[in-house]
C-alpha cells in the first residue's frame, strides 16, 4: 500500500495588521491537491467539512483556486508539493519529522 503524508496549512488573505488578532474563519474556503488521489481527496474534504460543521455549524466549501473573496483558504496538500494551484506550499527538510511517517500531518499559517 502506498504512503500518503498529507500537509495542511492555511494561508490567510492580506491582514492589515500584524499584531495578534481574532481570525475569522466562517467563510474560509477548502483547496485540496489534485495530486491526491480519489478516493482519499473527497474522502479528506468531507471528513473535515463534517467535523467543522458537528463542532461549529459553520459549512465550508471546497473551493478550486484562490479565491479573493474568502476570508481564509484552509489547504490541504501532500508534503511532496512544491506548490498548489500556484501557491508555494511550505517545505520542511527534516524528514524524521511526524509529518513525513505514515498518516502524519503538518500544520501551518502563512499571514
Amino acid at each position: 500500500m502506498k504512503k500518503v503524508v498529507i500537509s495542511l496549512f492555511m494561508l490567510f488573505v492580506p491582514i492589515s495588521e500584524l499584531e495578534a488578532q481574532k481570525v475569522d474563519l466562517t467563510d474560509a474556503g477548502i483547496i485540496i491537491s489534485v495530486k491526491i488521489e480519489s478516493p482519499m481527496r473527497e474522502t479528506l474534504v468531507k471528513i473535515l467539512r463534517e467535523e467543522i460543521a458537528r463542532r461549529t455549524s459553520i459549512e465550508w466549501q471546497q473551493v478550486k483556486s484562490w479565491k479573493k473573496e474568502k476570508n481564509a483558504i484552509i489547504a490541504i496538500a501532500l508534503t511532496s508539493d512544491k506548490e498548489l494551484f500556484g501557491k508555494s506550499v511550505p517545505q520542511r527538510r527534516n524528514i524524521d519529522l511526524p509529518e513525513y511517517r505514515p498518516e502524519g500531518v503538518k500544520g501551518g499559517v502563512k499571514v
